[in-house]
């Protein structure tokens, strides 16, 4: 399928990039080595935005019909 990114958001402090994908992903990419640290799934639908929290310990992101559970942004692991 098409993996074009549609919502970019940086790491506050700037060492990760998320990135909302058509396909209903989430890739955040390690900025040092350029290696992807987490692919996070939600559907098969559409990511419209991503976002971290502001201390950047929190990701999530969400589409028109679907959403990433709120992650660890450190893990990648649903916080429950």
């Amino acid at each position: 399928g098409t993996r074009y990114a549609r919502h970019l958001c940086f790491h506050p402090a700037g060492k990760e990039l998320a990135a909302a994908l058509k396909d209903g992903t989430v890739s955040v990419w390690n900025l040092s080595d350029r290696s992807v640290k987490h692919v996070l799934q939600a559907g098969s639908a559409a990511l419209n935005s991503v976002h971290y929290s502001p201390d950047g310990a929190l990701l999530a992101a969400a589409g028109a019909i679907n959403a990433v559970p709120v992650c660890d942004a450190a893990t990648g692991k649903e916080v429950k």
